[in-house]
């Protein structure tokens, strides 16, 4: 069985290799992957500067490496998370994940969010 720390290089490199992401410049990458009964979901936004990008994932991988990661916490802490934000720097190559257990819409876009709204909640999660 992989560790948490494995889990979580396999992550961060998955993410920073996506088909949808190499191509483009950015110094920081907020993914968040969500949890619920029926469906798995990710959502990302790519930095550069005070600009940002909403794109998402193209890998699958991604997501089935997130689970195995909130599998394994279930297992060592008898607690399961239902999204988590994963904060990624390519200036200091930090990872950061931060994860909630009772909102599963604590990061979640709306379709309803204007310019403002949306840049706000961009940097929010920054």
């Amino acid at each position: 069985m992989k560790s948490r720390d494995e889990l979580v290089k396999e992550i961060a490199v998955e993410i920073v290799n996506d088909k949808n992401y190499t191509k483009l410049e950015w110094d920081s990458i907020s993914m968040i992957v969500g949890f619920e009964p029926s469906s798995t979901w990710e959502s990302g936004i790519l930095y550069s500067g005070d600009e940002y990008l909403s794109k998402n994932p193209s890998s699958f991988e991604l997501t089935n490496r997130v689970a195995e990661l909130r599998d394994l916490m279930k297992i060592e802490d008898d607690k399961e998370w239902l999204v988590c934000l994963i904060k990624i720097s390519a200036v200091t190559q930090q990872i950061d994940i931060v994860f909630e257990y009772e909102d599963i819409k604590r990061w979640q876009l709306t379709p309803t969010m204007d310019r403002n709204e949306l840049k706000a909640y961009a940097m929010s999660i920054r």
